[in-house]
């Protein structure tokens, strides 16, 4: 598997104030974020307050707009099940039929007592005997098995966005989601091997409840300077207030 490391520990990320964790003062090593040994580029990851990731995309989209910006894709590929599922429905099986059967073939799949790896005939051949499966599901079954593993749709990579210099469809092909976002149609390592460089937009839970304890605190003590040092430069949106004034 592909090493994917972290950007934020990049001493250069405190002049742009991505992050206020310095490496160098506090002796963090990030040799292996930068060295000349990597051949892929290191991985961007930039967590946000859960319920402030939205506001953080709308205003990258604002900012590039659709022409330079989109959505990285997930490429859903058959599972078996979804692959019975969907060639059952080919032949025109009643959906309660469909369920009943793929079921019991998933249950019984791995539990045929091969003692070595069967072919897909051997495989088909007994699991039908065992599960007395009549005409056309041993037929259905076959196709399956073929079709299990191919692509099957695209769906939206929960944050990563990729963001290039001129028109992106000079690029990646590119298309829209039903809520009208512009997703390419390439998921996140066909994107690194093009030489696009995702950039993973997170919503972090640990940082809203951080914001939420911050502001109120200022609420109730007033603006604190010593809070500067906990690391927290967001801004409060909640309260109205900044923490680190």
């Amino acid at each position: 598997m592909r090493r994917r490391e972290d950007l934020t520990m990049e001493s250069r990320r405190i002049q742009v104030h991505i992050t206020h964790v310095d490496p160098i003062t506090h002796h963090l090593f990030f040799e292996r974020f930068l060295n000349p040994g990597r051949k892929d580029p290191p991985d961007i990851d930039i967590d946000f307050a859960w319920d402030e990731r939205n506001d953080i995309l709308k205003w990258v989209f604002e900012q590039y707009g659709e022409r330079q910006a989109a959505m990285v894709a997930n490429q859903n590929n058959l599972g078996f099940r979804a692959a019975i599922r969907e060639v059952a429905k080919v032949y025109g099986m009643p959906a309660e039929e469909i369920g009943r059967i793929s079921s019991r073939v998933v249950r019984q799949k791995d539990l045929l007592g091969f003692s070595a790896p069967p072919t897909n005939e051997q495989w088909l051949y007994r699991l039908s005997h065992i599960l007395q499966l009549h005409a056309p599901w041993p037929e259905i079954l076959a196709q399956a098995l073929k079709a299990q593993n191919h692509f099957r749709h695209l769906s939206m990579h929960c944050g990563g966005v990729v963001i290039v210099p001129e028109e992106i469809r000079r690029y990646v092909p590119v298309e829209y989601t039903a809520k009208r976002l512009p997703v390419i149609q390439w998921e996140k390592d066909q994107a690194e091997d093009a030489g696009l460089v995702k950039i993973d937009i997170l919503g972090n839970r640990s940082l809203a409840v951080i914001r939420d304890a911050l502001a109120a605190i200022v609420k109730h003590t007033g603006p604190n300077d010593r809070l500067r040092h906990l690391g927290s430069a967001q801004r409060c949106r909640h309260a109205r207030c900044d923490p680190t004034r």
